[in-house]
């Protein structure tokens, strides 16, 4: 469930148990806007140092994505693209974010800084969750209804895929 605070709704997810120390990661999205003022998400990922315990959000990565971004983000997680890659983000450009549709197995996010790779999986439910959130945030950037959205995200990939 998403909570509202000063920046924005956000959205938070936990991976603790996880065995791999990489992928016990806890990731939170947000509702933010760009310099431009463009409605857009932030992702913050972290490590959590042992199942259990706390995040280490001292220590997150933070990745707010373009708006070509949040669209293909949208897509991944409604099954209609396969990834979406962004490199280039923060100060010095040495941060990047993937995200893959594993199918009926959910998505699976990958962030990146100075070489450095974190990784959060999405299950189903999750990625859902997620989809819902992102496509109610591009819903209000295009400023048109969540169900028109989705309708214009598979008419597009329509549309590409007959190129």
């Amino acid at each position: 469930m998403s909570q509202q605070n000063n920046f924005g709704e956000t959205l938070t997810f936990y991976a603790d148990r996880h065995p791999d120390p990489l992928k016990r990661t806890a990731m939170n999205v947000q509702y933010t806007s760009s310099r431009l003022g463009l409605q857009t998400l932030s992702i913050e990922m972290t490590t959590i140092n042992s199942p259990g315990e706390s995040p280490d959000w001292a220590n997150k990565t933070i990745i707010q994505l373009t708006k070509s971004e949040l669209t293909g983000l949208c897509g991944v997680l409604f099954g209609l693209k396969s990834e979406v890659k962004a490199s280039f983000h923060g100060e010095n450009k040495n941060k990047g974010i993937a995200v893959y549709n594993n199918g009926a197995q959910g998505a699976a996010v990958t962030i990146s800084v100075a070489g450095r790779h974190l990784h959060h999986f999405l299950s189903p439910e999750d990625r859902l969750e997620l989809g819902v959130f992102t496509l109610r945030r591009l819903s209000g950037a295009w400023q048109v209804t969540p169900s028109d959205t989705l309708a214009i995200l598979r008419q597009n990939e329509l549309i590409r895929r007959s190129q």
